[in-house]
């Protein structure tokens, strides 16, 4: 698997994270809010070191870049 598959499977991954936590209200999570997970700050800085290479390439940096937007609507409820 190269370096690029391996951002793009990562990139999925807090996809699908970003996708539960648009789906539940912050009240209905049910996760103690101390737990990074529930926080869009721990999803955008992984994001950010995802894409922090000079390698990294078009496709991950606007996957990223989609992802980041979802994050700060999500930050601004």
């Amino acid at each position: 698997m190269s370096l690029d598959d391996r951002r793009q499977q990562d990139l999925s991954h807090i996809e699908r994270m970003i996708r539960e936590l648009e789906r539940q209200a912050p009240d209905e999570r049910g996760i103690p809010e101390r737990s990074p997970v529930i926080r869009p700050e721990y999803w955008r800085d992984r994001i950010h070191v995802l894409v922090s290479s000079s390698d990294a390439n078009v496709s991950t940096i606007k996957h990223a870049a989609v992802l980041l937007e979802r994050l700060a609507r999500l930050s601004a409820r």
